[in-house]
């Protein structure tokens, strides 16, 4: 399966590759904006895209048979599934941009998931990038007064940290069809997981509200996964890190356009401290990786 799978794909050019990455930026970055404009319990939202987002990956895929079910593409996709029920709840309860810069923190939780879970010994720069983390993270609680924003935050960070989970866990997978794997079991059991929760509180069903959904499972998840998965392959690790930071730039943009919605002051100084890290942590990461390699494409 996965040999015909292979001879599907054509190669694709740097320059290609790294204008997918851009529109795959683009697009995330709108989840913030279709999620506020959805008046729905924030699981049903979670699982009514991840339900289009999986129609998408299984089309891609051109059928279920497609589908590499093992250790690997499930337990990534089960991490998946916590990201994305979390982002989504984070959105509902805190701003756009809380949640978003939060989760972004994911590298750095990389660090601590290597430190703690395989005990590998910290250096120099992972102690500094930790600890300025750590003082980003604390900028946004100043301007959480309500039990609800606080909640928010916590559940970005949860977000982030079982965003960390998911790529440590896609480490080891193998080929384009296994992340695409991973990918539908992520939304396969975020559907599921959405499903009490719709009989509990059951959507309230509109014109704009289906309209939205349609685009954020569309748009927002289920086409830039694919575009992806296909694009990182092909494209330069730093490029694709420096030209995905548009998503966190972006998402607090459309909300601000469309609700009016401002992050704090303490909370933009927070998303400063934030995004400068994981870019230093990224990119001096990637060049001491070309260093010990001797690689050239970084």
């Amino acid at each position: 399966m996965a040999a015909s799978f292979a001879t599907t794909e054509k190669p694709m050019t740097p320059g290609r590759a790294s204008l997918c990455m851009l529109i795959c930026g683009i697009m995330w970055s709108t989840g913030g904006l279709f999620v506020k404009l959805i008046p729905w319990h924030p699981v049903v939202i979670s699982g009514a895209r991840s339900l289009i987002a999986a129609l998408i990956v299984l089309l891609y895929l051109k059928g279920p048979r497609q589908i590499l079910a093992n250790r690997r593409t499930m337990l990534a996709g089960l991490f998946l599934t916590l990201v994305m029920v979390l982002y989504v709840w984070a959105i509902k309860l805190t701003t756009a941009a809380n949640a978003i810069v939060l989760q972004y923190l994911s590298p750095v939780f990389i660090i601590l998931i290597n430190l703690l879970v395989f005990q590998q010994k910290a250096t120099l720069k992972q102690l500094i990038a930790v600890g300025i983390s750590v003082c980003g993270i604390a900028l946004f609680f100043f301007d959480q007064l309500s039990l609800e924003g606080l909640i928010g935050c916590i559940l970005a960070i949860l977000s982030g940290v079982f965003y960390a989970a998911y790529y440590v866990a896609s480490n080891h997978l193998n080929s384009q069809q296994e992340t695409l794997s991973a990918t539908f079991f992520g939304q396969f059991y975020t559907t599921l997981f959405a499903i009490p929760f719709a009989v509990a509180s059951p959507p309230v069903l509109s014109g704009a509200s289906l309209v939205n959904l349609l685009l954020l499972g569309v748009i927002q998840l289920g086409l830039p996964y694919v575009i992806y998965s296909r694009a990182i392959r092909y494209c330069a690790p730093l490029n694709a890190m420096l030209i995905c930071m548009v998503e966190p730039l972006l998402n607090p943009v459309w909300v601000f356009l469309a609700v009016g919605e401002v992050p704090g002051f303490f909370a933009l100084m927070g998303a400063i401290v934030v995004i400068s890290v994981v870019t230093w942590w990224s990119i001096t990461s990637l060049q001491d990786s070309r260093k010990q390699t001797g690689e050239g494409k970084v």
